[in-house]
């Protein structure tokens, strides 16, 4: 099928948007769910390595620690299974994606009102993950929920671009962090091109 090209604004950005469908396309669930897990695991290596000094940790200790994360991680997992779920019926299983783009890089935007319901939606997750013992889960979910403008990635900064078309999606990793961009089969290849022209 041919690539519709589209054109920069008088201001020179690039601007388009996305409906990710939530029930189809759970690239976003899985995202986040990846994030949950690893920092989970990540806390428990800590915790095993702060009392591996006590000579009668081993090995009930770790059994316990161990015990203990696995239900506290699949709280959480089911935590954001809900949080998802909600969220899908709340969007009518669309969730509409803005972005702009320059020779900068690509920023994620919001309406209003969309900006007014994940506010109420990040406060509920935020009180979720608080009432299940992990206040520190709850900041990134609800903070980027919350946010105006969910996430501006510099092209200075990206340091890997990855062409998922699955998904519709390009997965972007810079150096402390990662984003995902959406866009539509028709400029799919113009702004994975884009992109790619300007990461060095």
């Amino acid at each position: 099928m041919e690539q519709q090209m589209f054109q920069p604004g008088e201001d020179g950005k690039y601007r388009w948007q996305y409906e990710l469908d939530m029930k189809n396309n759970k690239s976003i669930l899985w995202t986040v769910l990846r994030i949950l897990i690893l920092c989970m695991a990540g806390l428990w290596i800590l915790m095993l390595v702060l009392f591996s000094g006590s000579g009668d940790f081993f090995p009930r200790g770790v059994l316990a620690v161990t015990i203990l994360f696995v239900f506290i991680t699949a709280a959480m997992v089911l935590l954001a299974f809900l949080t998802y779920l909600i969220a899908m019926k709340v969007k009518g299983g669309v969730y509409l994606l803005k972005f702009e783009m320059d020779d900068r890089g690509v920023k994620i935007v919001q309406s209003k009102s969309t900006v007014s319901r994940n506010k109420a939606m990040g406060a509920a997750v935020a009180l979720g993950a608080m009432a299940s013992g992990n206040p520190v889960n709850a900041g990134p979910a609800a903070g980027m929920m919350m946010s105006e403008h969910i996430a501006h990635t510099y092209f200075a900064n990206i340091r890997r671009v990855k062409e998922r078309r699955r998904y519709n999606m390009i997965d972007i990793r810079e150096s402390m962090g990662a984003n995902q961009i959406y866009a539509p089969d028709e400029i799919y290849d113009q702004v994975m091109n884009f992109i790619r022209s300007h990461v060095r």
